[in-house]
């Protein structure tokens, strides 16, 4: 555990020294992939304009985010040797990996929650991922169970029906099917 622990640690003192660094290369290559790709999308064979194609948009926004990109990544590495003395240590780093792990776990949960769905469908899996959520999040002195559960059930159900009724989209029902038709 101490291991994993200096590992998280290590992740992040070194994101917050290089975090405008490695955002600003995040941003430049994925808008460089998506100003190259822009290219592909089919126009109509004798356009009025270059203006009414459905290229110009997707180009002119990622054609103006790779110069940001430049920008931010050429700013992260100016500042990366002021950031060093200001990286978190002691308790503010035990802090942050304590939340990172924490982070990890929700995102884990939302995985589980997306592969749980079409065979339990949306509304079981709904309830169990906003009950693990809510136990995990509060503090076991401040758990209420049959609250957790009343809620659980209520905005999954409702959920689903908004859903289905209003917005025309059919969520997977699952072993419920039978019962929701």
């Amino acid at each position: 555990m101490k291991k994993i622990d200096s590992v998280i640690a290590g992740i992040i003192r070194g994101f917050h020294i290089y975090n405008d660094t490695i955002l600003g290369a995040i941003l430049f290559i994925g808008s460089l992939i998506l100003f190259i790709q822009s290219f592909s999308i089919s126009i109509m064979k004798n356009p009025v304009s270059s203006l009414d194609t459905a290229r110009f948009f997707p180009q002119l926004v990622f054609g103006a985010l790779m110069p940001i990109g430049i920008l931010l990544l050429i700013r992260g590495i100016i500042r990366a040797k002021d950031q060093k003395s200001s990286a978190p240590e002691g308790e503010k780093l035990e802090t942050g990996v304590v939340a990172f792990k924490r982070s990890v776990i929700a995102l884990a949960a939302i995985a589980i929650f997306l592969l749980l769905m079409e065979p339990l469908g949306f509304i079981p899996a709904a309830i169990l991922y906003m009950l693990f959520n809510m136990f995990y999040m509060c503090e076991r002195a401040a758990w209420k169970p049959w609250l957790f559960v009343i809620v659980a059930v209520v905005v999954a159900v409702g959920a689903y029906f908004i859903f289905r009724q209003f917005i025309y989209v059919r969520l997977p029902a699952g072993i419920l099917k039978g019962v929701l038709g």
